[in-house]
């Protein structure tokens, strides 16, 4: 549906899917994190910056060791012209150590 250009149906369909997964349980950390990552990307492109600014900073405290959360929150501050803070998410995200 992203595809599409459907993000208001695609982030109904992530939303979902990240309750159940919370919910049911038997879902992995990873799992989570990449629904929680597709509900960030939708808020993203629905310009709902809020709750991208939130998804994205629960996305990191998820995983510490992901810096991909802050490499759009950084994104973001640069393209708003906030370049103060796009520096700290930067950063932060080069500091995250290299995966094995």
């Amino acid at each position: 549906l992203m595809r599409n250009g459907s993000y208001d149906s695609a982030l109904q369909i992530a939303v979902a899917l990240l309750a159940k997964q919370e919910t049911d349980g038997t879902s992995s950390l990873e799992d989570r994190w990449y629904s929680l990552f597709r509900v960030a990307l939708c808020y993203q492109k629905l310009s709902n910056h809020s709750e991208m600014i939130t998804s994205f900073l629960d996305l990191f405290n998820m995983l510490p060791d992901r810096a991909d959360p802050l490499v759009y929150l950084a994104s973001h501050y640069r393209h708003s012209s906030n370049m103060e803070t796009s520096v700290l998410f930067s950063s932060r995200g080069i500091s995250v150590p290299i995966p094995n």
